[in-house]
């Protein structure tokens, strides 16, 4: 007999439609259980059923894929055994049902650097074979093709402490995450392989007072105009809280202290040109727990790329956060003006490259 699932709490999630016309929708589950959710997104996909046309190709591509995979496993030298008539018919006819079923897209794995919090992307896993539009904005964030509409749904997932759950991912996150999306998620096999010393050394508080002895040396020779030692300082400090919390550290005053050490880095980035840097650290504090300094900094960093509408996109979060920053006000005035500046200089361009001149 199967364990009942456990009940879940009411949680945001998100809707990012394959129109560009229509904004990220927020939704709440107010469910008991995870079979729940997944039932009623898997009755969204069914209203987009197959047109007859797209049944006969999708019928046609699973044909074929079942006589490949019977070639592969094929034992004898030669032609493959044509496979059983029945077992095919089977086969087709559950991948038949799976027309309104959910494909997760990992979008963020969870881990110790973001506080185990993960981000999928659930979309029609048939939704090419109905020929669904191009979601361009949640194949922006995701790194591939995405059809029809996407959910984007946030979880907490610690493997070692065996502790899961559904957590709340608001309609700003997604706009963020799409506007920079994060680093391609890596192979959850390969990611093991990579993080497993982080995940499995444990942060003590020798770990904790060495980072902050750390992050005072990088804070002296940042105001000394040494950003390079900065820089060395504060990824020292950074390293020395990657793993996980000893029992008698208290994980607030750890998450507290990295998060500062990050933002500090970030800084120091930007004092060495390295927007692109800045912009990574920054996102690591604002995907936990996003402050008017993390916004404030990634904005910074946005525009010396030029990228001031996604800068003023932080600026208008950072506004919302602290309503009436002298700080964030000045800042938008300045993008603003750069902004400005620079679609004059480009109509010119395009205006001597159309004049003929």
């Amino acid at each position: 007999m199967m364990a009942p699932e456990p009940v879940m709490d009411p949680f945001t999630y998100c809707m990012i439609p394959a129109d560009n016309a229509k904004p990220v929708e927020e939704m709440q589950f107010t469910g008991k259980t995870d079979r729940e959710l997944r039932d009623g997104i898997a009755r969204y996909f069914a209203k987009e059923g197959f047109t007859t046309g797209q049944q006969e190709e999708f019928n046609e591509k699973m044909s074929e894929q079942i006589e490949q995979n019977a070639k592969k496993h094929s034992m004898g030298e030669g032609e493959a055994p044509v496979p059983d008539k029945k077992v095919a018919d089977d086969v087709l006819k559950q991948a038949m049902m799976s027309q309104s079923a959910a494909e997760i897209v990992p979008v963020i794995y969870p881990d110790s650097t973001n506080g185990y919090k993960g981000i999928s992307l659930y979309i029609d896993q048939v939704g090419r074979f109905k020929d669904l539009p191009l979601n361009e904005r949640a194949s922006k964030m995701s790194q591939r093709d995405i059809r029809g509409d996407a959910f984007v749904i946030s979880s907490y997932d610690d493997p070692i402490k065996d502790d899961w759950a559904r957590i709340s991912c608001s309609k700003e996150a997604v706009e963020g995450y799409i506007a920079v999306p994060p680093v391609k998620a890596m192979d959850p096999t390969a990611k093991a392989a990579a993080m497993g010393a982080a995940e499995t050394k444990e942060v003590t508080e020798e770990n904790f007072c060495k980072a902050k002895s750390l992050k005072e040396t990088g804070n002296n020779t940042f105001q000394k105009g040494d950003y390079e030692l900065a820089l060395q300082s504060y990824t020292e400090a950074i390293t020395e809280l990657t793993g996980r919390a000893s029992p008698n550290l208290n994980i607030k005053d750890l998450t507290d202290l990295t998060s500062t050490l990050l933002l500090n880095r970030a800084q120091t980035h930007i004092k060495l040109n390295n927007p692109k840097a800045a912009i990574a650290d920054c996102s690591a504090v604002i995907a936990t727990t996003p402050t008017l300094k993390s916004l404030y900094r990634r904005a910074t960093a946005h525009r010396m790329l030029h990228e001031y509408d996604i800068a003023l996109r932080d600026l208008k979060q950072a506004e919302e956060l602290q309503p009436g920053d002298a700080a964030v006000a000045k800042l938008v005035a300045q993008i603003e003006s750069e902004k400005a500046k620079q679609q004059k200089a480009e109509k010119a361009v395009y205006k001597k490259m159309f004049s003929g001149s």
